[in-house]
């Protein structure tokens, strides 16, 4: 069945928008039955294939390979990027709270920021050219997709410095120019 999930959320990021609270839980869940699951199955070190196809879809709808709503790519760096419980804003106190502490208490579970940190830092290029070539039609829903791009790029510089040198030099490609009056003539 968990196969069958991932399908699914493939067909889903790729054409709806997903909330984030929604793609959370699914996180959690499909987490705990692939921890649950681990003790049965004979190949050792199975991990949840939810996070990977995630980061996937992540990739190419930041290189706009794939028509992920700027809404959808919001929610995936929003659940990847984010170490904290996402609660629904339309959902009663006492669900929310229910939601917050059984996931504050799901043994196994770590955020894909720190599991999949690597597949996190190479989404950097991705959202660099997601911020520099994404042409705005929503403007609250881009806003928010380009907002959250910037908060990874950060995020991810604090893991790798080298990030910020990499975007300088992405800054120079971009304004290649010898004095401001070359500038002002393009």
């Amino acid at each position: 069945m968990l196969s069958y999930t991932e399908t699914v959320l493939r067909v889903a990021l790729n054409r709806l928008s997903v909330e984030t609270t929604s793609l959370s839980r699914l996180l959690h869940v499909t987490s705990n039955l692939y921890r649950k699951a681990q003790p049965y199955n004979t190949t050792a070190g199975q991990s949840n294939a939810i996070v990977p196809a995630i980061l996937e879809i992540l990739a190419d709808g930041l290189r706009m390979k794939a028509r992920v709503l700027p809404s959808t790519l919001t929610s995936m760096l929003e659940v990847c990027c984010d170490k904290t419980v996402h609660v629904s804003s339309s959902a009663s106190y006492l669900a929310n709270f229910y939601q917050a502490i059984t996931t504050m208490v799901t043994p196994g579970f770590s955020a894909p920021a720190t599991t999949h940190l690597n597949a996190l830092l190479a989404l950097v290029d991705n959202g660099l050219h997601f911020l520099q070539n994404h042409v705005w039609s929503d403007i609250e829903n881009d806003f928010t997709a380009s907002l959250a791009v910037g908060k990874m790029v950060l995020q991810a510089a604090n893991h790798d410095p080298n990030i910020m040198s990499r975007l300088s030099d992405h800054g120079q490609e971009v304004c290649n120019c010898k004095s401001y009056d070359e500038l002002s003539t393009i």
